[in-house]
């Protein structure tokens, strides 16, 4: 809490988020008071879904960062050839050769994530992970990111899985930087905002 802005900048934001094939975003239904579990007006999870990709990214105040689609189950292994092929990448591409100076690594509590092999990895490469609570997806900027994206990837009505990859790796790419920028520097404000919560969720 009392880091400044500029602190906050030198942090690279990281999550996974999934991408279903079919999916094309929030569907609203009217229905008569009480009958919100009547079965004619729900619909499974995954009902009309064809298949699924996940994407890992992060980002810094500065921009975006490398990600990489996938899709198989995420392991630790699969995690740590992640972070081998896109973080350390990132962080030189953000902060390179005598500006890098100090930077942080966030991930959330995911078990690849915490995984010992993966804090002996962290260890290996020299990468400062700093503490996360639990169960705080209000805190992490990259979630508004993720909503973002699928709004704008699910408007677009991938056919294939095909598809669905290059509308992913397209929309990313386009992304406003200016926007990547102010959710990392409202960090400040976000735990602010938890403080005077008494640690509740905040509306990010």
């Amino acid at each position: 809490s009392r880091w400044s802005e500029d602190d906050w900048a030198r942090v690279l934001f990281s999550d996974e988020t999934h991408f279903y094939l079919g999916h094309h975003g929030r569907e609203y239904v009217n229905r008569p008071v009480g009958a919100a579990l009547d079965p004619k007006y729900t619909r499974k999870d995954n009902e009309q879904l064809k298949g699924k990709v996940t994407l890992w990214g992060c980002i810094c105040a500065k921009g975006l960062g490398y990600a990489e689609l996938y899709d198989e189950s995420l392991t630790a292994h699969r995690y740590q050839s992640i972070l081998a092929l896109n973080l350390q990448s990132s962080a030189e591409a953000f902060w390179p050769g005598r500006d890098r100076g100090q930077w942080w690594f966030q991930q959330d509590g995911a078990s690849p994530h915490t995984a010992g092999t993966s804090q002996v990895w962290f260890h290996n490469h020299g990468i400062d992970v700093i503490d996360w609570p639990a169960w705080s997806p209000d805190l992490n900027p990259i979630e508004e990111l993720w909503n973002d994206l699928k709004v704008r990837v699910y408007s677009r009505h991938a056919h294939s899985m095909e598809e669905l990859e290059r509308y992913v790796t397209e929309e990313w790419a386009a992304t406003d930087l200016g926007f990547i920028s102010h959710i990392c520097r409202s960090m400040p404000h976000r735990l602010q905002l938890v403080i005077e919560n008494h640690g509740h969720k905040i509306p990010y």
